[in-house]
């Protein structure tokens, strides 16, 4: 494992500040991977959360998957295809809980698998560990990135090929990025520009400025609303969407 701990000594120096910035913890792998032209995610059929099949998802449907869970009464079809609503591969009470959400606020969605079930389950982690176990469980594979030890051992595959070139994530800046998305500590665009620079996103000795970063921004984002494909794209929209303070990236300041 010699190359991937002289690529740890390599990248060490740069990760760690570049994990940091801009609209929170997991922006900063979704816009690498995004400018990488990265894509992924996972496809859900029917409704979600329609577990009774009566075409919609309401508390009728909350009931019925407890009632699944507890195995007092039968599970339907629609039970197994749409009762997963935060994308864990299992039907449980936190499925239940998902749907009584979405029924009293609309704006909290049934496909966990997408980017803004992704983000709303990020936002809602109550600790550093309950955000990490989530990046590490569902929003990395989603956008197809790797974690790996500091020695270099792989504790998610991604589409990395090349440890010296591709990119992926070590473990200690996964904790730092869920550390930092739970306390919501957030940058500039200046040290985001910077930061992005620092990555080699361009070729030869160019830097970034933040006129780019923001057209970047503004231009992908505004795209990714009409195009499913480009979901790297999708989570970094949603993570300025669902902040405290919302941030359309589609309207630039």
């Amino acid at each position: 494992m010699a190359n991937q701990k002289d690529t740890h000594t390599r990248r060490s120096s740069l990760a760690t500040p570049f994990l940091r910035f801009a609209l929170g913890a997991a922006v900063a792998i979704s816009l690498l991977v995004a400018f990488q032209q990265a894509s992924g995610g996972n496809a859900s059929l029917g409704i979600h959360g329609d577990v009774d099949c009566s075409g919609t998802a309401d508390t009728i449907d909350s009931l019925q998957v407890i009632l699944s869970v507890a195995e007092l009464d039968a599970s339907t079809e629609c039970a197994a295809e749409n009762g997963d609503v935060n994308c864990d591969d299992a039907m449980n009470a936190a499925d239940s809980l998902r749907i009584l959400r979405h029924v009293h606020d609309d704006t909290q969605t049934l496909d966990g698998c997408s980017p803004r079930g992704l983000v709303q389950q990020l936002n809602e982690a109550t600790d550093a560990g309950e955000a990490e176990a989530l990046l590490i469980a569902k929003v990395y594979p989603a956008l197809d990135v790797g974690v790996y030890t500091g020695d270099g051992e792989q504790i998610l595959a991604g589409a990395e090929v090349d440890l010296e070139t591709d990119f992926y994530l070590y473990t200690f800046e996964s904790e730092t990025m869920a550390e930092n998305h739970v306390a919501r500590q957030l940058y500039g665009l200046t040290t985001l520009t910077l930061y992005l620079s620092e990555a080699g996103l361009l070729d030869g000795n160019d830097a970034l400025t933040d006129a780019d970063v923001l057209a970047l921004l503004t231009a992908n984002v505004t795209a990714s609303r009409g195009d499913e494909s480009m979901f790297a794209w999708r989570v970094v929209d949603e993570l300025g969407l669902y902040r405290e303070d919302p941030l359309d990236l589609t309207v630039p300041e």
